[in-house]
């Protein structure tokens, strides 16, 4: 099962967690959050994340889902990225629930379900 990770601005890390955790119950996942402070240096964000992935074991990969491309959190785990560590931007409910559901799924596919998931779940008006 693969691992997931969110890494994302104070509290909207942990708060797509908890949202995932009341919608889907218990569920059989890794979910692990960290929650970047909004002047937090890079180093110890990288650290923080190197420290996290170093206690995790995860033989079918880890996925890495950030809040927005192009950020310090986002550009400090795109730098870990390798392939058994795939990484995510623009992470919104929709996908992480995605991501959680199919956990099962080797790292490739996973990361094409939850983009999916993440598009699909933005619409505008009624279908």
């Amino acid at each position: 099962m693969t691992t997931l990770l969110i890494v994302a601005y104070e509290g909207l890390g942990t708060a797509l967690e908890a949202a995932a955790n009341n919608i889907l119950g218990q569920h059989p996942r890794q979910l692990f959050v960290i929650d970047a402070g909004f002047n937090e240096p890079p180093e110890q964000l990288q650290k923080r994340v190197g420290d996290t992935l170093s206690k995790i074991s995860d033989k079918d990969g880890i996925l890495i889902l950030t809040d927005i491309y192009g950020s310090t959190h986002a550009n400090v785990v795109q730098n870990m990225a390798q392939d058994d560590i795939q990484v995510i931007s623009g992470v919104n409910l929709p996908m992480l629930l995605r991501a959680c559901n199919y956990c099962h799924l080797p790292l490739a596919e996973l990361t094409d379900k939850a983009i999916t998931g993440g598009c699909e779940g933005i619409r505008s008006g009624p279908d």
